[in-house]
């Protein structure tokens, strides 16, 4: 038989060297109730579990022993009341949030990290998924928000976030980065990840900047695409956004001398039509805040 929720409260108090005046106090007992519900206990685990010892209780080997376990238990369960009290207001339960490899790495990461501090008891189901099927899965599932940049089957009431520019990068040790900027440069491999451009365009935009190369491999992964750059394999075209973290910790280089005036236009959508969680509006909050600085960094 299972011990109930007072026999444990009673056992960690016994085991907290409380006296049974304080017992009755707290858990609005009588002396007899405690007694009763003592000698409950015992029955069920078939091992005493207090004793009497001059003029108060104490717990035996065998009730300090499971008072231990029986703090855990109530920890547990103080828990999920909370989580209770925060689903009744809104404050727990899970996002569903669809959005492209790219935004999943370098996008959202601060803003999860940020509504995850803030809401303990909330849970974010986050898939990922190409660019060209985000927008069409989104329509199809019960997804709360999407992020991805625009295509043709971006939703109509999709929200503007930012316009990531494209700019070349290379590896720490490639001689293209000292190259000086009027003098025309040969890349062996162009390494363009997700081929989020039209090849004609990209080609077109970077030999009218003097800029050619011999070979082009499109990479489905970008984490396989950053680490042909970084291995010195070609110079690569990513989004800015996607490469500010190796930036910051000097894995890439930037061609500052090439500015290139392609860009992608990053939309984010929210589910209509039925009752919305304030955790989606939390969440959707942060990644606008985040837009906003990723904005002014590209000014």
């Amino acid at each position: 038989m299972r011990l109930s929720l007072l026999e444990l409260q009673i056992l960690v108090a016994l085991d907290d060297h409380k006296t049974l005046m304080q017992i009755a106090r707290e858990l609005y007992l009588t002396h007899p109730s405690i007694s009763r519900a003592l000698h409950s206990a015992e029955q069920k685990t078939g091992v005493p579990l207090a004793e009497q010892v001059g003029r108060r209780l104490r717990l035996t080997g065998a009730g300090v022993e499971l008072a231990a376990q029986a703090r855990n238990v109530l920890a547990r369960y103080e828990d999920l009341d909370r989580m209770l009290d925060d689903l009744r207001h809104g404050l727990a339960g899970t996002v569903h949030v669809l959005a492209t490899r790219t935004a999943s790495t370098y996008l959202l990461p601060g803003s999860i990290q940020r509504f995850a501090t803030a809401f303990v008891n909330a849970n974010i189901s986050l898939q990922v998924a190409a660019p060209g099927e985000v927008w069409q899965r989104f329509q199809d599932e019960l997804q709360d928000f999407a992020v991805a940049p625009r295509t043709h089957d971006t939703p109509g009431d999709a929200e503007w976030l930012f316009d990531d520019q494209d700019k070349l990068y290379v590896d720490t040790l490639s001689a293209v980065r000292y190259a000086p900027g009027e003098t025309p440069v040969q890349l062996h491999t162009l390494i363009a990840p997700l081929a989020q451009e039209s090849e004609r365009r990209v080609d077109e935009h970077l030999r009218r900047r003097g800029v050619s190369f011999g070979r082009r491999l499109d990479i489905r992964s970008l984490e396989t695409s950053k680490q042909l750059v970084e291995a010195g394999v070609g110079a690569g075209l990513f989004g800015r956004s996607t490469v500010a973290r190796e930036l910051a910790e000097g894995r890439l280089v930037e061609l500052s001398w090439l500015d290139l005036d392609l860009s992608t236009a990053w939309y984010l959508a929210v589910r209509r039509g039925r009752r919305r969680s304030p955790l989606v509006d939390a969440l959707v909050t942060l990644v606008y805040a985040d837009a906003e600085s990723w904005r002014a960094a590209s000014t």
